[in-house]
């Protein structure tokens, strides 16, 4: 059985593996607007997921910029 994805875990990934990750979930969400299935739990599921990702990318976005690159 796999694993589920923790907020803990998603912050150890690397930017681009998140950016497929959340790519994957707007797919989803996308396909789920275009049925007009905006009321199912499902697609809220998803879309909360999908924001949760999204905040985790800017997260590291702006953990980047705070952390200096030091050239010796």
């Amino acid at each position: 059985m796999k694993q589920p994805l923790t907020s803990s875990k998603l912050r150890k990934w690397s930017l681009e593996k998140l950016r497929a990750l959340a790519n994957n979930y707007a797919l989803k969400v996308w396909a789920f607007q275009e049925e007009g299935k905006t009321d199912s739990d499902t697609y809220k599921r998803i879309a909360g997921e999908l924001i949760h990702i999204v905040n985790i990318i800017d997260w590291k976005k702006e953990q980047k910029k705070l952390k200096p690159k030091n050239k010796y």
